[in-house]
């Protein structure tokens, strides 16, 4: 009895996993990760991993155990693997409802197991085979990309030089690549063959197709030397004698240079004693051509929290820092950067962090803008006085 119950609190689990994962009543069942799930190559945690499910991609589940795995088809050929060996796995962490696997099987790790292919055992030679007359062993020994290739969406050829290390020829081979091996099923973004090398020769592959990523940020490229990839389907198998190189891509936003050639001047506006957050604000001649809020500012050790225009002016972007007690005076580095670029977009030594006001009283805040002030109080509210002729001057507020 109590096994039963058990049981049923069970599938009471399963219906609140399946229905976060993705199943479609009425239909086939169906998961769809809300977020990556890792992929692996048997229902149980410790065997090996096949991959990342990512989030959204949805799969029809085939078969579930009752530990909370359910089973589906990669989509890619694996040779001698059929039945349920033929599978991959993502945990859940529930069992799942029957009102969603009407149709699909509940199987065991056992089941699983028994459809595997045997692992062959080679015989004992009898009598001893010959000396091995050698073997080819192909090295990947150079990865070339251009040195354009940094920002999205741009298009970067690969070349890959591969040498015959061993003692006899090599020919089937073909050089495979991986944009983002490690992230999701791996696709390969193009191939080339490799003619047949000689001993000690070597031979650089074009690959047309290249490689092009569309957002920031750090991946890893696989280039694969492989006589067995449309056997095997596998990114990780070398095959008979080839070789891998992973290779670390960082691509940054097509815009890291914003300021090239302009002419920028720095102000800083007063400290005020009551907050301690220092205004200040680039002036870029000839306007902005990239959305302030995608920078980062610093001045020293100290990070402005936001960046950003104020109305009227679209020649400057305005910053606000924090000035903890006793920086008053020190000068420091200004660094701006855009977010996810390796290198700053401008520097500029010695801003000098403001005193607060004289005298025991620590003095006003800086004042609101209007239309009213004049300067000084004018351009200490981040203001501008006019220099129209026509009408009275006036301040200019952001």
């Amino acid at each position: 009895m109590q096994s039963k119950k058990l049981f049923m609190l069970l599938l009471t689990a399963l219906a609140v996993g399946i229905a976060a994962a993705g199943c479609t009543p009425g239909g086939p069942c169906e998961i769809t990760g809300n977020e990556s799930l890792t992929i692996y190559r048997l229902p149980d945690p410790a065997s090996d991993v096949f991959g990342i499910l990512p989030a959204g991609e949805s799969h029809e589940v085939l078969a579930y155990t009752a530990s909370g795995f359910v089973g589906f088809d990669p989509g890619i050929a694996q040779a001698g693997n059929i039945g349920l060996a033929h599978h991959r796995w993502v945990l859940l962490n529930a069992t799942l409802s029957p009102f969603c696997l009407a149709e699909v099987n509940q199987v065991t790790l056992a089941e699983v197991l028994a459809d595997m292919p045997p692992t062959p055992v080679p015989p004992t030679p009898n009598p001893p085979p010959p000396p091995d007359p050698g073997a080819a062993n192909l090295v990947i020994t150079q990865v070339k990309l251009p040195e354009a290739l940094l920002a999205v969406d741009t298009f970067g050829d690969v070349e890959v030089t591969v040498e015959n290390q061993g003692d006899a020829p090599a020919a089937g081979y073909e050089v495979w690549l991986f944009p983002q091996f490690g992230y999701g099923p791996q696709n390969p973004a193009g191939h080339n063959a490799i003619p047949e090398l000689a001993p000690g020769a070597n031979q650089t592959i074009f690959l047309p197709d290249g490689i092009i990523y569309s957002s920031p940020g750090i991946f890893t490229m696989r280039a694969l030397v492989t006589d067995d990839w449309l056997l095997e389907g596998d990114p990780t198998s070398t095959g008979t004698a080839g070789d891998l190189k992973d290779t670390e891509i960082r691509i940054v936003p097509g815009l890291c240079n914003p300021f090239a050639d302009a002419v920028i001047s720095v102000v800083t506006l007063h400290l005020p004693a009551d907050t301690r957050v220092l205004p200040f604000y680039l002036k870029v001649e000839g306007g902005i051509e990239i959305d302030p809020t995608t920078l980062e500012a610093s001045l020293g050790e100290l990070k402005a929290y936001q960046c950003g225009l104020q109305g009227g002016f679209e020649d400057r972007i305005y910053c606000l820092v924090y000035v903890p007690e006793g920086q008053e005076g020190l000068a420091k580095q200004l660094m701006v950067r855009v977010k996810d670029c390796p290198e700053p977009a401008f520097v500029q030594n010695n801003i000098l962090i403001p005193e607060l006001l004289a005298g025991d009283d620590p003095g006003p805040s800086v004042p609101t803008c209007k239309a009213d002030l004049i300067d000084p109080d004018c351009t200490a509210a981040g203001g501008q006085m006019s220099d129209s002729l026509n009408t009275a001057r006036r301040c200019v507020c952001p």
